[in-house]
């Protein structure tokens, strides 16, 4: 982090300079971009707001983004509210016995279901923000991308310059079939898996261009996570299948299982950074938005996508077992249901406090990468 930080002092002024002419040549898909993870953000709050109102617990403050308030109006018991960083968001939910507030109007006053029903409420929400958006793009077709990553054929869109892969005569438009006679050929992700103890070995890589089957033999390179290697072609870009329109009710069913896919792979790809003890492979607040800006830029079902994928990864990242997290509060009414008591606040504001402080440095040091890896 020390490293990152020293890199971002020496080039301040061109990182200044590279987000003023960013601003002023996308303001329309950067309005875009910062509308769409916003209205995710909401959806996942309101789906914690629908269940307090459900439950008849009150939620005195409803929040989309941190910091000084930019909008503020009362509805109700409710004050909501639009801050100025929409990276976050929350539901102010009583916990305990307020002044003047009725002891039943208090989450620690309702049954474990319904206390699970509200601390779930945002993940569920954000599952069905991504479902309700893969039912109309499939209806109306869905455009090759390589956020969802279908089961079948992909091929090279683009190759890094001066890369094994280029070397070694691929072109785009080549089909990847085998590596060292494993089958890569129908998911994208079994290509990785393929390549990953290869670094710096020859691979035997099998391929389609033009109808035709060709072998060629690699020399791969490598990319290093922590004290690891990992093996690589030196491909940029892939291009993946696209999936043509389908009818009403079968767009149900194909929204069901790309959901599914899509929930799969985001949880496996979380559980191998925590398995590798890295955060290489994460993406700040300001890369996420840069890409939702990226999308917007492409058309509004590439958008939809990219915030479907956003919703997904919001859900998923809020079962983590976290105090700050949706997984905290899951965590803590199971436990407190299992012992049959409150937990001792002491512990709970210390937790509360070890992972904000936790959060507070992976975020600075995700921002600082966002930014390295955007300039």
């Amino acid at each position: 982090m020390v490293a990152q930080g020293t890199w971002f002092i020496q080039n301040f002024p061109h990182i200044l300079t590279g987000v003023v002419w960013f601003i002023k040549n996308n303001l329309p898909y950067i309005l875009a971009g910062i509308t769409g993870v916003g209205a995710v953000i909401a959806f996942h709050e309101l789906g914690h707001f629908l269940f307090c109102k459900l439950f008849n617990v009150h939620a005195p403050s409803f929040s989309i983004g941190f910091g000084p308030q930019i909008l503020k109006k009362k509805v109700g018991e409710t004050t909501f509210s639009l801050s100025l960083i929409p990276v976050g968001g929350y539901v102010e939910i009583e916990m305990g016995q307020t002044e003047g507030m009725a002891k039943d109007r208090s989450i620690d006053s309702k049954t474990y279901f319904q206390k699970m029903c509200i601390a779930w409420g945002g993940i569920i929400f954000n599952m069905i923000f991504a479902y309700v958006c893969l039912v109309g793009l499939s209806m109306s077709g869905i455009p090759s991308n390589p956020f969802l990553m279908h089961k079948g054929a992909y091929s090279i869109k683009k190759l890094v310059a001066e890369s094994p892969a280029q070397k070694a005569g691929i072109i785009p438009g080549d089909r990847l079939l085998t590596v060292n006679e494993l089958d890569v050929s129908g998911h994208i992700s079994s290509l990785f898996q393929a390549l990953e103890p290869l670094a710096h070995k020859e691979a035997v890589v099998t391929l389609e261009r033009n109808g035709e089957t060709k072998t060629v033999v690699i020399t791969l390179g490598s990319r290093k996570v922590k004290d690891k290697e990992y093996g690589v072609l030196g491909i940029e870009e892939f291009l993946f299948p696209s999936l043509k329109p389908v009818s009403f009710f079968k767009a149900f069913h194909q929204a069901l299982t790309l959901t599914k896919e899509l929930i799969s792979s985001t949880a496996h790809s979380l559980a191998n950074a925590f398995k590798k003890r890295s955060a290489e492979g994460f993406s700040g607040p300001l890369m996420m938005i840069s890409l939702t800006i990226a999308s917007a830029g492409q058309g509004i079902k590439l958008f939809l996508i990219f915030l479907t994928v956003i919703s997904v990864t919001l859900g998923v990242l809020n079962v983590i077992p976290l105090p700050i997290l949706d997984g905290g509060r899951i965590l803590t009414f199971t436990i407190e249901a299992l012992i049959r008591r409150p937990l001792p606040e002491k512990i709970v504001i210390a937790t509360h406090y070890a992972t904000w402080i936790l959060m507070i440095f992976l975020f600075i040091y995700l921002t600082i990468k966002d930014v390295k890896d955007l300039f």
